[in-house]
Order: structure tokens, then C-alpha cells, then sequence
């Protein structure tokens, strides 16, 4: 019963970081792109993540939602990585977001916060727990990691 319980304890105590964007088209009819994160599970346990969903938001305005609903195994002491693909209308999006909005984005990145509120479901021997957290970053930091491949890490609060 202690090691289940130490084993648990240290599975949410995970980490996930930024890895990488992947652009597969930017058009003005359609933005696709693949972000990939990775998952550290500190653990000697195993376990699937299910599901995924992820909100997006820049300046706090709602742009898109991406669902994902393939298995992504998380092995333990390594870094797992988990893919998303990612479509919006970029008309949409200005619209949403306006003209200066566009601007900051395309003139002053720095000042253009994205935010992404991520839940993941995993199974942890049939046992389904849910996982919800929050990224937040510059459009500029995010440019310059996906360029520089830098991780940006967010460990739980555990």
C-alpha cells in the first residue's frame, strides 16, 4: 500500500513542456498546425493519457478549441511526448480579435499573451483521473522556443 501510494504522489507530481510546433498549412482560409509537448511521469508506473482538450486564447479572447482523442502511452522516469493538431479560420480569428489585436500580434508579439487551459484524461489501471492546468505565455516567447527548441516546463502543484 505505501509504494502504490509513494507512486502516486510522484505521478502527480509530473511535468509537461513545450517541445515543438509543426506547421502544416497557413493560408487565409486555414491555420493547421501540430503543437507537441512532452509529459516527464516521475513514477515507476505507467499510465495512457485518453484524452485530451485544449481551449486557446490570446489577450483572454477565446479563439479556438482542439480535441484529441488518440492514446498516448506515459512510461516512467522519461520524457513521453503527446501531439495536437490545431485548426482555426484566421479570418474568424482576426475577427474575434480585431485589428490592433492583429497589429500586436504581427508588430509587438511581446505584448500578446496566449494562454491555453488544457484537460487530459488518463487511466492509471482502469482508473480514470483527470488532469487540468494552464499555459500561459508570449507569442513571442512561444515563437523563440518553438525556433530554439527550448522547453518551457509546468510542473503540477503537487
Amino acid at each position: 500500500y505505501i509504494f502504490i501510494k509513494k507512486q502516486v504522489e510522484k505521478i502527480l507530481a509530473y511535468e509537461i513542456g513545450f517541445k515543438s510546433i509543426t506547421h502544416k498549412k497557413i493560408g487565409l482560409d486555414l491555420i493547421d498546425f501540430d503543437l507537441w509537448l512532452s509529459v516527464t511521469n516521475p513514477s515507476n508506473l505507467s499510465y495512457d493519457i485518453t484524452s485530451q482538450e485544449y481551449d486557446i486564447y490570446i489577450n483572454d479572447t477565446f479563439i479556438t478549441r482542439s480535441k484529441n482523442t488518440l492514446r498516448f502511452p506515459i512510461k516512467p522516469n522519461v520524457e513521453n511526448p503527446i501531439g495536437l493538431n490545431i485548426k482555426f479560420n484566421p479570418t474568424l480569428f482576426v475577427s474575434k480579435l480585431g485589428t490592433q489585436g492583429l497589429n500586436n500580434i504581427l508588430l509587438n508579439p511581446t505584448k500578446v499573451k496566449l494562454t491555453i487551459k488544457m484537460k487530459l484524461k488518463t487511466v492509471f489501471y482502469f482508473y480514470p483521473v483527470f488532469i487540468d492546468y494552464e499555459y500561459e505565455t508570449t507569442i513571442k516567447d512561444l515563437l523563440l522556443e518553438s525556433t530554439n527548441k527550448i522547453d518551457n516546463v509546468i510542473t503540477s502543484n503537487k
